[in-house]
């Protein structure tokens, strides 16, 4: 017996020795980058990588653990977006999206179980032309002496680039497969309505304040005559001045006039529409998405109209928002 605890004592200490040799020599960071190519545009895939809730399609822990929870808070695909998860097998943390742009994003990565670490990791996506987007992903985490001798005691750069290599795998098939789509765009016939209107030229910066107030002043003055969800209609869209004329609006029933209100009639048009699910920052490819549709289509809009279905009076979650945008066609 004494044998055997010598044995044992003297095999701790080796592999304590080991890693202290390793912490000595082995470097404080660990970097890793992997990338595939996709066939796929650069907007689907863009999608897939930057929202939370489109991982579960791709994150390649989620095999390891059939009792993994998750769960998205914040404006998904934007800046303070947080996906947290805790199952037996793959422990607990989080990600907190740092910085969202088109082409990628970074985010934060805290670990609560097993141990706590930190670390820092991006998404990309770059245009490789014929129809190709090469999907890139990066990952950096700093760990101090003794624990860099026993990450790399572990393989763990190897672990993480086998792992990223599987989940860009499981990415690429989703896309190709058709199954990640882009956003359903249809082409209606709108109906005829008649909205209570208030109208200004405003900076983008000014538009939640406006659209707020006049909304108010609508809702007190249209009253009883509201029939349907609060709009938005854009006349004009500035990006070079970051401008647009656009108005806040009711639809109402009746003609008769209403207070502080322009009355304005949207005729029976055709239009395309695309029913957004999401908080505001994710809606700007819908808009690219119906703007390619209708230059492919050799199409022109009049005006576009934002029906605002649920929105955060009704719903603090924006990953529950609903907005149905409709281009209405000249």
């Amino acid at each position: 017996m004494k044998k055997v605890l010598r044995f044992v004592g003297i095999l701790i200490l080796i592999i304590v020795a080991a890693v202290v040799i390793l912490g000595l020599i082995a470097p404080k960071e660990i970097t890793v980058e992997r990338s595939i190519a996709i066939n796929g545009s650069k907007d689907i895939v863009s999608e897939q990588m930057m929202k939370y809730n489109n991982y579960q399609y791709w994150n390649p822990w989620a095999d390891m653990d059939s009792n993994m929870k998750w769960d998205v808070t914040g404006e998904d695909g934007a800046p303070g977006a947080r996906y947290h998860w805790t199952g037996p097998e793959v422990g607990e943390g989080e990600m907190v999206t740092k910085e969202a742009r088109p082409d990628g994003m970074s985010y934060s990565l805290h670990f609560v179980e097993p141990f706590e670490s930190d670390a820092e990791g991006t998404y990309r996506v770059e245009d490789m032309g014929n129809g190709q987007t090469k999907a890139i992903q990066t990952f950096t985490q700093k760990e101090n002496f003794p624990m860099n001798g026993l990450m790399m005691a572990m393989n763990m750069r190897g672990m993480l680039e086998q792992s990223f290599d599987k989940g860009l795998a499981k990415l690429k098939k989703h896309v190709e497969s058709g199954a990640a789509g882009a956003f359903a765009i249809k082409e209606v016939q709108f109906p005829a309505n008649t909205y209570a209107t208030i109208r200004k030229d405003i900076g983008w910066d000014e538009m939640n304040k406006f659209f707020g107030e006049s909304w108010g002043v609508l809702g007190k003055e249209a009253g009883q005559r509201i029939t349907g969800a609060p709009a938005g209609i854009f006349y004009t869209w500035n990006e070079q001045n970051h401008r647009t004329d656009a108005a806040a609006a009711f639809p109402i029933s009746g003609s008769e006039p209403v207070n502080s209100a322009i009355l304005t009639t949207v005729p029976d048009s055709r239009a395309y529409m695309v029913e957004y699910k999401g908080g505001q920052t994710g809606m700007i490819r819908a808009h690219e998405a119906i703007g390619k549709r209708m230059a492919a289509n050799g199409k022109k809009q009049s005006y576009v109209i934002e029906e605002y279905i649920v929105g955060p009076e009704q719903e603090a979650d924006s990953n529950k928002w609903r907005t149905n945008i409709y281009y209405i066609l000249q």
